[in-house]
């Protein structure tokens, strides 16, 4: 550009700023309201786009938790159905033994109660009787507290004698005919059958009558 073109250019700017209705300072701060505005909006487009960002981080976030949680929770009830197994086998197997222990001290309870002396001598005989009493009424007490010990455990005496014979609950190891019991009834007990919470552990074995 040659001097006499700059020296044009000059000159309008000159009449331009010149003019009664150019106002230099309204111009300024319009352009900078316009800036200002541009400004606003692109940081609201900023904001938002950061939110949609964190509101997608924190529902996987929250998803995770969940999952965790959940996992967490069936690995409680897991270990939880374990140790109740482990538990009811304990206590299954504690039962078992006190069962034994009861059929032993029943069996010595019916032998002292049918005890027959052997000697001839009158004072002999009699110092053993009173011994085997002392014995059997000490074995009954055993076998009482026994069974209330069983009952404290929910183990319940399956009841056989005259009932009918529930092959569920009894096993028949031989036949009767007494006229005295129905058919198909129960007409002696050969050992006892128990229950626990609801479930036999052992079935009775009994004797019944086929008339």
């Amino acid at each position: 550009m040659d001097a006499e073109a700059k020296q044009q250019l000059i000159e309008q700017f000159r009449e331009l700023l010149d003019s009664p209705g150019f106002n230099a300072s309204h111009a300024l701060k319009q352009d900078q309201r316009d800036v200002d505005l541009f400004d606003v909006f692109s940081e609201l487009i900023a904001i938002k786009t950061e939110l949609r960002i964190q509101g997608r981080q924190f529902k996987s976030a929250l998803d995770q938790l969940s999952d965790a949680h959940t996992s967490n929770r069936e690995l409680l009830d897991d270990n939880q159905q374990l140790l109740l197994k482990s538990q009811h086998h304990q206590q299954l197997q504690v039962i078992e033994d006190l069962l034994e222990i009861r059929d032993r001290i029943a069996n010595a309870v019916v032998m002292s109660g049918h005890y027959q002396p052997r000697t001839f001598a009158l004072i002999a005989r009699h110092q053993e009787r009173k011994l085997i009493k002392s014995l059997h009424d000490g074995q009954q007490l055993t076998l009482e507290r026994l069974d209330q010990l069983l009952s404290s455990l929910q183990v319940k005496p399956i009841q056989t004698l005259g009932k009918p014979f529930n092959p569920d609950t009894m096993c028949a190891i031989e036949v009767s005919h007494d006229d005295a019991f129905d058919n198909h009834v129960v007409s002696r007990q050969i050992s006892a059958g128990y229950c626990w919470q609801d479930r036999v552990i052992r079935a009775a074995q009994v004797i019944v009558n086929r008339l």
